[in-house]
């Protein structure tokens, strides 16, 4: 039976590819890469060449996976590969294994880099409650709606994102989530990496300032048990009396929102809340 094999390269310095993800790319006749070019460079660097590159980009997928499915039909193996990292992680690949397992096809993980969980092993992050979230919405509305339903759970919140994009999505998480702790995580294992412990306030205001260049992960800490700069009252009370003034949330609701946001206890802010409601109405 043929095989996709499912296969992590390189976020990086190309020395952490992993010796199975070597031999299957040199054994293996048919890849699939999300970028041909840069699959081809490193094809090259392991000294391989005629393979039959697939490309596996967004916008063709579906028509990628057919012909995936195809080669693995005729008996001949597959290896899919990523931009960099893990394949399926916030990238085209997930329709590629949807497809080869629909087929009844073997489909097989060659486990290597993710920026991922290169990302959470710098984090300090105790508890392993994490929301994953990939890319967020390029437009500001839907993100900040994302946003907004994800800092619900209290969770610690995973993000990748472009650089261009950083300074809209640090001041939205400023607003939206809260100044909680981040870790910003950039061009991981390459020659300008940079691992930072901010604040998503501090982030925003250093984004907003100078460009912030390279592949960026971003890990926010949650409010359940993790390090969290508490807010003063007057912030609370501030955010509260805007939420009333809205009219848009029931009291509970927006309780649980402003108290995820500055990390206090949600039955502490609800009865803020009221006394606040009550003095209001008299």
């Amino acid at each position: 039976m043929a095989t996709l094999w499912v296969v992590a390269t390189p976020i990086g310095n190309l020395a952490d590819l992993g010796t199975r993800a070597a031999e299957v790319l040199a054994t293996t006749e048919v890849v699939a890469a999300e970028s041909v070019r840069r699959t081809r460079g490193l094809l090259s660097h392991l000294g391989v060449s005629g393979r039959k590159l697939i490309s596996c980009r967004e916008a063709n997928r579906r028509r990628a996976a057919a012909e995936v499915v195809g080669h693995l039909d005729a008996g001949r193996d597959v290896a899919l590969v990523s931009d960099a990292g893990t394949p399926g992680v916030s990238d085209p690949a997930a329709a590629v294994v949807t497809a080869a397992v629909a087929a009844g096809h073997r489909v097989s993980p060659i486990p290597g880099p993710s920026s991922l969980a290169a990302l959470l092993s710098v984090s300090g992050l105790a508890r392993p409650q994490v929301l994953f979230l990939g890319f967020l919405p390029v437009k500001a509305g839907p993100r900040r709606r994302l946003l907004r339903r994800a800092a619900e759970g209290g969770w610690a919140l995973a993000i990748f994102e472009a650089p261009h994009r950083l300074a809209a999505t640090a001041r939205d998480l400023a607003e939206v989530v809260g100044d909680r702790p981040v870790v910003m995580a950039r061009e991981i294992s390459k020659l300008h990496e940079e691992v930072v412990h901010t604040t998503c306030r501090r982030l925003a205001q250093r984004a907003a300032a100078e460009p912030i260049r390279g592949e960026i992960s971003l890990l926010v800490f949650g409010h359940s048990g993790q390090p969290q700069p508490a807010q003063d009252d007057q912030e609370v009370e501030r955010l509260l009396r805007r939420g009333l003034a809205q009219g848009a949330e029931a009291p509970a609701r927006l309780a649980k929102r402003v108290a995820a946001e500055c990390g206090r206890g949600k039955d502490e802010v609800y009865k803020l809340l009221m006394r606040i409601k009550q003095d209001r109405d008299g």
